[in-house]
């Protein structure tokens, strides 16, 4: 790249994780004549499945659904470890060739649109070096994790413990915990993926808990996805499991809207006839809220329920008073000693990536004064698009369509010539809320104000629909 002068394409795509892939994929496919560039703030592409390294890492949702509906999922199984999503990513880029597109360690700062000139210049870091990149659309595929700082609550006197603290976002690589006493802390999804792997080679694991959470357990290998491998091509076997899982994720949803209730003794059973009647589900495996007001746990194999049965990790519903030098003390005085604690405390979250955006001068990185159009755009910004997968089923399902309609609108105005498109604001007075909507999950509550928000009334509602949304 030249020193003075900055790279330019048609599209910049900030994020080489699912979402940025999947855009530039759809780019190729569908739109081959636009240039694109990549603009990645670490050494590798993949995101999330190339930055955690806890053992366990896994999809919390089913591959069929996540993976990208133009390069089906072809294994039975339905959940995989991170280092097989990983591997479906590159390959994916790779069938694509995408990768050349790429540009690594380009951290992204400022994201600057200049109207006289119905251009996007975007500043990055890299390796110390300033950069500078000019578009005529920009695509934000960022997600929503921010991998720069380690969410850990401030629990008094954390300075007296004398073992390991560690954050599953910052797992080290040479972390021995083989017949180690560990102390999980948290009960959401990554505590509900760690806590089996760790059982395997630990002496002993406590998974502690402020609150239960809802674990759903199944078959990882689906029967219905081995009776059509062995009897169907594969071509029709991938579709249809895409679309049985499809199906159930948006049933999930609508009986959990409409009939809460036996949802609830749905899963708390099926927890209750795994580990039996003498175990004490109602204090452990009974959550306050209702399905789906938190983020829905997976447990393949019934890992979580094994690592109990077999294993002997301990549940303990309590919270946490302070540390002292052997682990930790509860409000309710009993004391848990461990070698390692770890901090599955959740993570903290950002929008637009962290970028500072600007329109003509004025600064729309402010989300409370913010307002999605059809969870696509955000209102006032010109040319951009933004990938925001859904919350309630697979990431990428929605991702998938969000650049489907893309591509859509950026053929349309080839077509008849147009250069910009923006979405106008909802009117004053329509209420605007978080998309989180009925999420109480800590982490997201927690970041409410600095997400995206969204209107109440068409075309200004996020949905978690994918029926309607397609």
């Amino acid at each position: 790249m030249s020193s003075t002068l900055p790279e330019h394409a048609d599209v910049i795509i900030i994020g080489g994780g699912i979402s940025g892939i999947g855009a530039a994929c759809q780019i190729v496919q569908k739109m081959p004549g636009l240039s694109y560039i990549i603009l990645e703030a670490r050494e590798n592409i993949g995101g999330t499945w190339d930055f955690y390294k806890f053992p366990g890492m896994r999809t919390d949702s089913d591959m069929y659904t996540m993976a990208y509906s133009f390069n089906p999922w072809s294994d039975n199984k339905s959940s995989a470890s991170a280092e097989k999503v990983l591997a479906y990513l590159v390959e994916t880029a790779e069938k694509h060739d995408v990768k050349r597109h790429v540009r690594l360690n380009e951290r992204v700062s400022t994201a600057k649109w200049n109207s006289g000139r119905n251009e996007w210049t975007v500043t990055s870091n890299c390796k110390g070096k300033t950069h500078q990149f000019t578009s005529t659309y920009m695509f934000m595929c960022a997600g929503f994790s921010d991998f720069s700082k380690v969410y850990t609550p401030d629990f008094k006197d954390a300075n007296l413990f004398q073992g390991t603290v560690v954050n599953p976002q910052m797992w080290p690589s040479d972390l021995e915990v083989k017949d180690k006493e560990i102390l999980v802390i948290g009960s959401g999804a990554t505590a509900v993926t760690i806590v089996p792997a760790l059982a395997e080679t630990a002496g002993h694991v406590t998974m502690l808990q402020r609150s239960p959470t809802y674990i759903y357990q199944t078959a990882n290998l689906d029967p219905i996805a081995a009776f059509c491998s062995k009897y169907l091509p594969a071509s029709w076997t991938v579709k249809l499991m895409r679309a049985k899982f499809i199906f159930e994720q948006q049933m999930v949803y609508i009986v959990a809207k409409t009939f809460p209730d036996f949802l609830k003794r749905l899963l708390i059973g099926g927890i209750r006839r795994e580990l039996g009647r003498n175990y004490d589900i109602k204090t452990h495996f009974t959550p306050k809220y209702n399905v789906l007001q938190q983020r829905l746990c997976l447990s393949p194999d019934f890992a979580f329920t094994k690592c109990i049965t077999d294993r002997g990790v301990t549940v303990v519903t309590d919270s946490v008073e302070r540390f002292n030098a052997t682990g930790v003390v509860l409000a309710s005085g009993q004391e848990l000693k461990a070698d390692i604690i770890v901090t599955a405390t959740g993570f903290n979250l950002q929008a637009l990536g962290g970028i500072e955006i600007e329109v003509d001068g004025v600064s729309y990185s402010d989300m409370t004064k913010s307002c999605m159009y059809k969870g696509v755009m955000l209102c006032g910004v010109p040319n951009m698009i933004v990938a925001l997968g859904y919350l309630t089923a697979s990431w990428t399902l929605r991702v998938d369509l969000v650049f489907s309609y893309a591509m859509r609108l950026l053929k349309y105005m080839h077509s008849r010539h147009l250069r910009t498109f923006q979405a106008s604001f909802p009117p004053e007075s329509m209420p605007k809320s978080s998309i989180f909507g009925i999420f109480t999950s800590t982490y997201l509550d927690r970041n409410k104000r600095a997400f995206y928000h969204c209107g109440t009334e068409y075309p200004f509602v996020y949905n978690s629909n994918y029926y309607l949304d397609w």
